[in-house]
């Protein structure tokens, strides 16, 4: 594995001389490097991830995130919609996996339909 695309938001930050979270995944989404956002809001990629022991809880994790077609059966909803909400924050945010590619955790497109919470 190559030490070059080992990085947390902090290196990351510092390598590439980047000020804010969100530059940060923009950077990374134009080097193609794959990367994750924890649910405690740490921005990893996985290289980094697996090198400083996350597996378990990347693991766990990504069996908690479901793609659209999933959030599609569970809501009954059409993409337009789904889309639309996420647009106007009445949905759970989506998140990132890499250029083209999102997902929500389930826990919380379950307690949207439930409506036990509000976005």
């Amino acid at each position: 594995m190559d030490n070059g695309l080992l990085f947390n938001l902090k290196s990351l930050s510092q390598w590439m001389n980047l000020s804010s979270k969100k530059e940060v995944v923009q950077n990374l989404h134009k080097l193609g490097i794959p990367f994750v956002e924890l649910t405690n809001g740490e921005v990893v990629t996985l290289y980094s991830a697996l090198e400083r022991g996350f597996q378990k809880n990347a693991m766990e994790e990504a069996e908690e995130l479901i793609r659209m077609d999933e959030v599609l059966k569970l809501t009954k909803a059409c993409r337009a919609s789904i889309n639309n909400y996420v647009t106007h924050g009445s949905f759970p945010p989506k998140i990132q996996l890499g250029p083209r590619k999102v997902a929500w955790r389930k826990a919380e497109v379950l307690q949207w339909i439930e409506g036990k919470r509000d976005w």
